[in-house]
């Protein structure tokens, strides 16, 4: 039983390493990582920790961008074969006229079959420090463009969240939860998760928490970070964490950072 998550960054120009990493899903002794078998969920920041934090970071972005990642986390919890939680909440702030047009519809995919979304908080913070929050009809369920129109029944979906007020200067702030189960446990959990973006990111935490009965195996492709490695109550956290991340410069001709698992 195994599931396979892929986790891939770049740095400057060209690509400069891979790291994948394949989960061996085990039986675990109890579905969660604290002892009461409960998975936590750090929700998302308050409007005041939000000022704070914002308020903390240079006002220094750079040149040419439309915008830039203040905040982006992602939480996962691996709680059993086939099942999983995971937590995301991303901080963006708009830089451009360009960027409000761009960023200011978030569309999440997900497999309507075996995902259910929670939006935990959606807003937008003005340059003035208003708080507008999601209005009413601006998060929705779609079916991808690309095949809305081919006639056979489709698992995937979009969550389409629509920021009122986007404009420069403005700040983006949504968090959400997934739940994965997969109806077999031998059914591989396969994710890709890139460390790095085509927008600079000043504050990026990701982390993957799973029983200590569940065998892991690595295999690196180049040179990669290490993981932060804590232990407790029975459960391992690998943590990255790291910040003032430059953005991906795409080149003309560059292949898609998807294919390049295989090394």
């Amino acid at each position: 039983m195994k599931g396979r998550l892929i986790i891939a960054a770049h740095f400057g120009h060209r690509i400069r390493w891979l790291i994948v990493l394949y989960i061996l899903l085990g039986i675990p002794v109890s579905a969660g990582p604290k002892p009461d078998g409960t998975v936590p969920v750090n929700g998302c920041m308050s409007p005041d920790q939000l000022t704070a934090m914002i308020d903390e970071i240079p006002d220094e972005p750079d040149p040419g961008m439309p915008a830039r990642y203040l905040v982006k986390r992602i939480e996962w919890t691996i709680t059993a074969p086939g099942e999983a939680t995971v937590e995301e909440e991303v901080v963006l702030e708009i830089l451009s006229e360009r960027a409000k047009h761009d960023y200011g519809d978030v569309r999440i995919p997900f497999d309507a079959d075996h995902e259910t979304m929670t939006v935990m908080c959606a807003e937008t913070r003005m340059a003035d420090g208003e708080i507008i929050p999601l209005m009413e009809g601006a998060d929705n369920e779609l079916v991808p463009p690309d095949i809305a129109d081919c006639g056979l029944p489709v698992n995937r979906r979009l969550r389409v969240l629509s920021f009122s007020g986007a404009e420069t200067g403005s700040v983006i702030h949504y968090g959400l939860i997934r739940h994965i189960r997969l109806p077999e446990p031998d059914d591989a959990i396969a994710r890709v998760i890139l460390l790095d973006s085509i927008l600079p990111t000043i504050n990026q935490r990701i982390v993957i928490r799973y029983r200590d009965t569940i065998p892991v195996r690595w295999e690196e492709f180049r040179a990669c970070p290490n993981a932060t490695i804590q232990h407790a109550n029975g459960w391992i956290e690998s943590i990255w964490e790291r910040h003032d991340v430059p953005a991906i410069l795409r080149e003309w001709g560059m292949p898609s950072v998807y294919s390049l698992g295989a090394g």
